[in-house]
């Protein structure tokens, strides 16, 4: 499994093993982030010890964990790197700036990075197909349903049904809303019956504040 863990070992024992010139610091990760955005925290602090002078080497698995840009990645190999004075190593492609020669590697790490940009490409294309046929059958894709309902697995659809608990307070409120009451006094209604707001319900799965916890004020937004 290709988790940050496993490249984390991966890239320490490289660098004991072959850079004795390099000294190991510490491990930039972005999990579960984009690739295809450089607006990452981790890169951030990467960009910024690397500003300061901690940082004159970096050292990744592969080009693809710059980024999934082709253009962005080219940049900073390119242009960016280069002006910092920043070693840059890719481990299993191969590369690394201080030894770099001739165009035909460069076109090799160009072609690379296109590669990985449209791998990533794909896959959003893959996943946001897949959210389409699962729409289409009348599958439920959204995270926490709304106030009043509850998502059930029928099959291999995830359907919304009506929360029993919850549905005679979205009745209430429609009810209040058709007979001509603001947001701010449904809301104030809602609060003095201690009726608990959307979230406080679903962590608790109590309609009503109980005795001993503090309820808060609902949202006119909500």
């Amino acid at each position: 499994k290709d988790s940050i863990q496993n490249q984390t070992e991966y890239l320490k024992e490289y660098v004991s093993r072959e850079h004795s010139d390099l000294q190991f610091l510490r491990i930039y990760a972005d999990n579960g982030t984009s690739g295809t955005s450089f607006d990452r925290d981790g890169w951030k602090r990467l960009m910024a010890d690397i500003k300061t002078g901690e940082i004159q080497c970096i050292v990744v698995k592969d080009f693809s964990r710059i980024g999934r840009n082709y253009i962005e990645v080219g940049n900073y190999m390119e242009k960016i790197f280069p002006f910092l004075k920043v070693r840059f190593i890719a481990v299993t492609d191969g590369y690394d700036s201080e030894r770099i020669t001739g165009g035909q590697f460069q076109l090799s790490v160009n072609l690379k990075n296109i590669v990985n940009e449209l791998y990533a490409r794909d896959i959003s294309q893959k996943v946001r197909s897949v959210k389409q046929l699962k729409q289409e059958k009348g599958s439920y894709i959204g995270g926490a349903p709304p106030y009043g309902y509850r998502a059930k697995k029928v099959g291999d659809k995830r359907i919304l049904f009506p929360d029993e608990a919850a549905r005679q307070i979205v009745v209430k409120i429609f009810e209040m809303y058709a007979d001509g009451k603001t947001c701010r006094e449904i809301a104030d209604e809602l609060y003095q019956k201690k009726i608990q707001r959307p979230w406080a319900y679903n962590t608790t799965g109590k309609i009503y504040c109980p005795k001993d916890q503090m309820l808060q004020q609902w949202s006119y937004d909500t």
